[in-house]
């Protein structure tokens, strides 16, 4: 009879030989430093990735207004006005162009050529159509609120209107003064741009080039420049508030790009801003261009017309003025070259 077979005992699992080895706490500490450090490199590429899509957006909208008044130009024979003088707080050039931009049914409530501004919004049924958010005249990259950036009317009747980043260019001068004698609607050939009060610029008087003229621009505003007096805002669509100067739908182009001022064109893009000229191109503009104004206060002195401060007229005491390449740029009828940029 065989002898009984001996059963083995399993080997022990816990045994040196057959225990997996984990991370130990120094090792998922580096890991987790590599990814973060990692993600730290990545992140400034998302972001810029982000503004450049933001960046191209915001050029397309530019170029549907430049084409809205290209066409509003074949129907009416000219640009539209700047702003209308309608007495106090009149339309913007925006308005004009809802026909063309998808916004016909907003443009017929308003009524623009039967209804002021000012009608508009003390009528309580129909100030909510001044609160509108038009998407395609907001720049994705803008951080301002919907509304509020802008006012209209007075006292009782002062409401906030629905923001825009995009404004007409009405040439090199503020026409912000007081002298009655050098206002905009009162002598519009102190007017230089495209779109200023009472203005119905033709293709004809862009005598430097369609392809060589401003005619809208960006306009934002940050916490830091609404500490400066008076505040910096972006602009808004409904119209002026302030027809003087009409810094709500128009700016100029006598200070710098990006330079904290009521007047100034400026965005939150970096290093510039998007320009549509007046062949319907847009061009991201640097605010490194040549910006020279030759120290011309902003309001233009009726005995010196303007165009005598672009020829290199004599001027006390310091010669001859000096215009930048941004400031001809912004000028529809200079007769100076403009160079690359």
């Amino acid at each position: 009879m065989s002898a009984p077979s001996v059963i083995k005992p399993p080997a022990r699992i816990g045994t040196q030989a057959q225990r997996l080895r984990g991370f130990t706490l120094v090792e998922l500490l580096v890991v987790i430093a590599i990814i973060g450090i990692l993600i730290a490199l990545l992140l400034p590429a998302v972001q810029a990735a982000r503004e450049a899509a933001r960046r191209v957006q915001c050029t397309n909208q530019l170029k549907q207004l430049g084409l809205a008044l290209h066409n509003y130009h074949d129907v009416v024979g000219s640009f539209p006005p700047g702003w209308v003088d309608s007495g106090n707080f009149g339309w913007g050039w925006n308005v004009f162009l809802f026909p063309y931009i998808e916004q016909k049914p907003l443009y017929d409530q308003l009524s623009p050529n039967s209804r002021t501004l000012i009608q508009v919004n003390n009528n309580a049924a129909a100030y909510p159509l001044l609160l509108t958010v038009i998407p395609n005249l907001r720049c994705p990259s803008d951080i301002t609120a919907a509304s509020g950036e802008q006012t209209v009317g007075s006292g009782a009747n002062k409401r906030p209107v629905a923001t825009s980043n995009y404004v007409g260019v009405r040439g090199f001068f503020n026409m912000a003064n007081g002298d009655t004698s050098n206002n905009p609607i009162v002598d519009n050939t102190l007017n230089n741009g495209v779109l200023y009060a009472q203005s119905r610029v033709r293709f004809s008087d862009i005598t430097d080039g369609t392809s060589n003229t401003f005619a809208i621009g960006e306009k934002g505003a940050d916490a830091a420049n609404l500490t400066v007096t008076p505040p910096v805002r972006a602009a808004c669509w409904a119209g002026d508030g302030r027809i003087q100067n009409g810094n709500a739908v128009t700016s100029g182009v006598r200070g710098k790009l990006n330079q904290g001022n009521q007047n100034n064109f400026a965005s939150f893009h970096p290093g510039g801003a998007n320009f549509a000229l007046c062949d319907a191109s847009v061009r991201f503009v640097s605010e490194n261009i040549s910006s020279d104004n030759g120290g011309v206060d902003g309001t233009p002195v009726p005995a010196a017309p303007w165009q005598a401060l672009f020829e290199g007229a004599p001027s006390p005491p310091s010669g001859k003025y000096a215009m930048g390449l941004y400031q001809l740029l912004g000028v529809r009828n200079d007769g100076l070259v403009t160079g690359q940029y």
